[in-house]
């Protein structure tokens, strides 16, 4: 029998047979951790077609190891996914099928509010504060609290210092996924208003991302405006980094020539001591 621990924790009727089992030793628990990526590589290669050649199989291996973190479920059932042709349809290597329905119904058994939450955090993306998930949720801080508690409790999201994230990007993407366009677009907007209003002191490291967002939510007008802006932005950083590379080079040309002025007169007295020598 193979389970999730926090699957186990929400089925009491299941944890107290197991547990009862355990004391009479009818049953021992194997923990299953995150295998390595040598190790997901060769379980790959172990379930792929035999007749393979080896450039395939590191694509396959290396798809197994993205899609899969090692998680040995995922990485088995993305190997037979490809060799069966199953995989989603984005990409040669796409997610497999039945890795996404096990993630959607691991979605479905969130509460609703954990379920909003969900969804408003795989709009914003990648590594995020509290206070913009509360905020472009709409929920009460406390109820946002409560269902940030359990979507870690039950291992969609974890901690990143002092920031969110999902804990893997297949989970997000099905989340995201699964929204329709009016929603999406709906949450799109909510993230960047609330970006708007939670950094509007120092809007400038979140440029890029309120134009996507406001893309995302078709507000054509703000898109082009932070858009435009997070160019000009990227431009003046990159002119700003090589106008410091330029002042190194500046510093270290004039100890080159000092040191090759030293070098010089160096040679020039060995010169003339061999001369005197003859």
């Amino acid at each position: 029998m193979t389970a999730r621990v926090e699957e186990i924790d929400e089925a009491p009727a299941v944890r107290a047979a197991l547990d009862e089992l355990e004391r009479d030793r009818a049953v021992v628990r194997v923990p299953l951790p995150p295998l390595s990526r040598t190790e997901t590589h060769e379980l790959a290669r172990s379930l792929a077609r035999t007749e393979s050649d080896d450039m395939v199989l590191a694509r396959l291996a290396d798809h197994a190891w993205a899609v899969s973190q090692g998680n040995p479920f995922v990485i088995v059932e993305t190997v037979l996914a490809s060799a069966e042709g199953t995989t989603a349809s984005s990409g040669a290597f796409g997610v497999p099928d039945r890795v996404r329905e096990i993630v959607a119904r691991r979605l479905s058994r969130l509460s609703e509010r954990g379920g909003e939450l969900a969804d408003v955090a795989s709009v914003i993306g990648r590594a995020f504060e509290f206070a913009l998930l509360h905020r472009a949720s709409g929920l009460d801080e406390g109820d946002a609290a409560r269902a940030v508690e359990e979507l870690v409790r039950r291992g969609i999201l974890h901690g990143v210092g002092e920031h969110f994230d999902f804990t893997h990007d297949r989970i997000r993407d099905v989340a995201y996924g699964a929204l329709l366009l009016p929603r999406r677009q709906l949450l799109h907007r909510r993230v960047a208003d609330a970006i708007e209003d939670l950094y509007r002191a120092q809007l400038e490291p979140y440029l890029l991302a309120l134009g996507l967002h406001y893309r995302g939510a078709g507000v054509w007008s703000k898109t082009a405006d932070y858009l435009t802006r997070a160019g000009r932005e990227a431009q003046t950083v990159r002119s700003a980094r090589g106008g410091a590379r330029a002042r190194d080079q500046l510093r270290v040309r004039p100890r080159a020539r000092r040191r090759d002025a030293r070098r010089g007169t160096s040679a020039r007295g060995r010169c003339r001591r061999g001369r005197a020598a003859r």
